[in-house]
């Protein structure tokens, strides 16, 4: 059964001259474009290679006529099998074709049809940290994911750091996922900001900022974290303020225990006022940052019972030490005469200094 199969796809091969002998059919060329494939999307203004293979079963490659034909437009190759669009395509849809002829006229050729896109600007996010307020203290870990729908290894896509990032070892190119990331430590308080541009290959830009407000959790150095960053610190602003510190009678509460002046160290001492003369009696005192309701400084009132009794009073002829001189009615006694004969005449060489009159005195 294998020779009459053999004879047969012989027999289908060749044809018969004039002369009656056999001739071999001329086979056209195979041409088969590899790159680019059909439907591969290409970027405009970009330099373009296209490849194709190319074979004939009766005659060598190098005898064959190529063709390239970009949308219409032809091209010579000088047999190569490659071309190169140093300048790209422009944008839209676009045919290449390859055309191969071989020496009998006989013609192979394979055509596809790309799509070509104007090129798109990368895009920068930055997944931490959020524009806001960050701890000095603590490291920040920055990262950004990087997208390029033109691109199709990201690593590509070059970064440029500038803020707090700049000069920092921070990465020059995406991993392959489009992210890259880094840890900055010992931050400056302080308004600050974070900057990355991602360049493609081509020159476009895209660019991403975070702005940074950068606070000390202690800002005052006195040992004590602020409240609102997990310490005791009822005011971070002043290091003499802080959980434990020495209170002092200043309106302030120092210790951060929610009371002012408690146990203060230098207390005063208030004398009570019980007539409200302004002058406090030494028997009766106190000590507080304040004085209480009826209670002063002073504690030289001599009678706290009696509201013209005080120093620097006026003195009155009234038997009271009004001035808290030590002496009542001093300076203030007018002078009596003594009337012996009752003709209401007093004898000049006699007199005696009292607020009233004695008897037989005038």
């Amino acid at each position: 059964m294998k020779g009459p199969l053999l004879m047969t796809a012989l027999l289908a091969s060749v044809s018969c001259t004039q002369g009656g002998g056999p001739q071999i059919n001329n086979s056209p060329p195979v041409v088969t474009l590899t790159q680019p494939v059909d439907g591969a999307r290409l970027l405009a203004g970009t330099a373009t290679t296209l490849v194709a293979q190319v074979s004939d079963p009766d005659q060598a490659t190098d005898s064959l006529e190529l063709v390239w034909s970009v949308s219409g437009s032809q091209t010579v190759s000088e047999q190569q099998v490659s071309l190169v669009l140093s300048d790209g395509l422009e944008a839209g849809e676009a045919t290449l074709t390859l055309t191969a002829t071989d020496a009998e006229g006989a013609v192979g050729s394979d055509t596809v049809t790309v799509v070509v896109t104007n090129n798109t600007a990368p895009t920068v996010t930055f997944l931490s940290p959020a524009s806001g307020t960050v701890l000095a203290e603590d490291p920040l870990q920055v990262e950004v994911r990087v997208t390029d729908p033109d691109e199709t290894d990201l690593t590509a896509l070059q970064l440029e750091w500038t803020g707090l990032a700049a000069g920092v070892g921070a990465p020059e190119h995406p991993f392959d996922d489009g992210r890259a990331s880094l840890q900055l430590t010992d931050l400056p308080p302080g308004d600050a900001q974070i900057e990355v541009t991602a360049i493609d290959r081509q020159g476009a830009t895209g660019r991403s900022v975070v702005a940074l407000t950068i606070i000390a959790s202690d800002a005052d150095k006195d040992g004590s974290a602020a409240i609102a960053w997990g310490g005791q610190d009822c005011d971070d602003s002043d290091p003499s303020i802080y959980p434990g510190a020495v209170e002092t009678c200043d309106g302030v509460d120092q210790d951060c225990d929610g009371t002012i002046d408690d146990g203060a160290t230098d207390p005063r001492s208030w004398f009570q006022d019980a007539d409200g003369d302004g002058f406090g009696s030494a028997a009766s005192s106190t000590t507080s940052c304040t004085p209480p309701a009826g209670w002063v400084a002073d504690s030289t009132d001599c009678s706290d019972s009696d509201d013209t009794s005080y120093p620097g009073a006026p003195e009155l002829c009234d038997g009271v030490d009004n001035d808290c001189s030590g002496t009542a009615d001093d300076g203030v006694k007018p002078s009596w005469y003594r009337d012996a004969d009752g003709d209401g005449a007093g004898d000049p060489n006699v007199s005696v200094q009292a607020c009233a009159a004695p008897a037989g005195h005038v």
